[in-house]
């Protein structure tokens, strides 16, 4: 799969490689996350009547268990999963519904294991923000420290919206003040649009947004060494005056981070070396839609998959490794997920039925 390098030219591996892998009747999937072991979770959305609920399956290989999944709130047996991450056999995660009179989103928080599912950890309505939320964007589960949720909220002096984290701690999750890089300030405006664990540190992809020589949004990540900081804002190499945006990170155990993101109205894409070193990582020129693009990595060293759509609703897979990129046949032109184990990469992607999940096996 990873014999030669590509071009935006390059045509692509046969999309026959891809094998549907069966689910259980009803189960729509949504989300792909990497779970315990070499395992890939699948996450299906609750419907907004609330029947059917949301559903969770822990896939190995070619086994597909499925784990119970407990709500406990309106919002819980309506939830859009937006991320879902594992420590070991514990799991966690956090996913949202608009609602109310404002349409704002009400988040749902969750936690459990591998054997015994998920289960609602109902929380106050102004923990993740409520009118000064800002979203959610990632949740992490750093070597050694608490599971952490990364998103956005209005700074408490006004200034704008700050890079915004959460820590969890007996089924509760508490906001860490923002200061230093990820505050907000009169002159600087950050945003966060994914996150990953980084051993026993964090990165956060996203944007800085200044206004000293007119509007300009350049791309950036933070990083820190633990889960506790210090917090450290690298801006990205992007030529131009384009928009461009870091909207997705995935770290190898070795430390070696790709980020995805966008710059003018094409895939962009950096390296992060373990040493801390940045380097654009020159991958083809792949137009980029309005979705995010998305970044998942394995438990091998240096191999990533990208996923991107485009602005036609259609999307794309590459895998790049040791700098170099392979672009694969898609079963299904709409991409919705992406996720690697050792030896697959695994799609969720749209279907007659609604969405299928396909495996390639490398």
């Amino acid at each position: 799969m990873l014999a030669t390098a590509c071009t935006a030219a390059d045509s692509p591996a046969p999309a026959t490689a891809w094998t549907e892998v069966r689910l259980p009747r009803g189960f729509r999937p949504a989300l792909l996350a990497a779970g315990p072991g070499d395992t890939v979770l699948v996450a299906s959305d609750g419907h907004v009547s609330g029947r059917p609920g949301p559903r969770l399956l822990d896939v190995d290989g070619g086994d597909v268990h499925e784990l119970p999944v407990s709500p406990a709130s309106y919002y819980g047996r309506r939830v859009v999963w937006h991320g879902i991450a594992a420590a070991d056999e514990r799991l966690f995660a956090i996913g949202g519904r608009s609602g109310g009179a404002h349409g704002m989103t009400r988040w749902t928080a969750w936690s459990g294991s591998a054997p015994d599912g998920l289960r609602e950890d109902v929380q106050d309505f102004e923990t993740f923000g409520g009118p000064s939320s800002g979203g959610i964007v990632g949740i992490v589960t750093p070597a050694g420290g608490p599971p952490l949720l990364v998103g956005s909220r209005v700074s408490d002096e006004g200034s704008g919206l700050d890079v915004a984290i959460w820590e969890y701690g007996d089924r509760t999750w508490l906001r860490r003040p923002s200061s230093g890089p990820l505050a907000a300030s009169d002159g600087a405006q950050p945003a966060a649009h994914g996150a990953s664990v980084r051993g026993r540190g964090v990165v956060i992809a996203g944007s800085v947004t200044t206004f000293r020589d007119g509007v300009r949004t350049r791309p950036a990540i933070w990083t820190s060494p633990t889960d506790d900081g210090p917090w450290t804002r690298t801006l990205l190499p992007a030529d131009g005056d384009d928009p461009a945006e870091a909207g997705s990170v995935a770290c190898d155990p070795e430390g070696g981070c790709l980020i995805g993101g966008y710059a003018g109205d094409h895939l962009a894409a950096w390296r992060l070396s373990a040493s801390g070193g940045v380097t654009v990582a020159g991958p083809p020129a792949v137009p980029a839609g309005p979705a995010p693009v998305r970044v998942a990595t394995s438990h091998a060293a240096g191999r990533f998959a990208v996923a991107v759509s485009d602005p036609a609703g259609g999307g794309q897979v590459l895998v790049e490794e040791s700098g170099r990129w392979t672009r694969l046949g898609l079963p299904s032109a709409a991409v919705i997920s992406v996720a690697q184990t050792t030896d697959s990469l695994w799609l969720v992607a749209a279907c007659p039925d609604g969405a299928c999940l396909w495996r390639h096996v490398e």
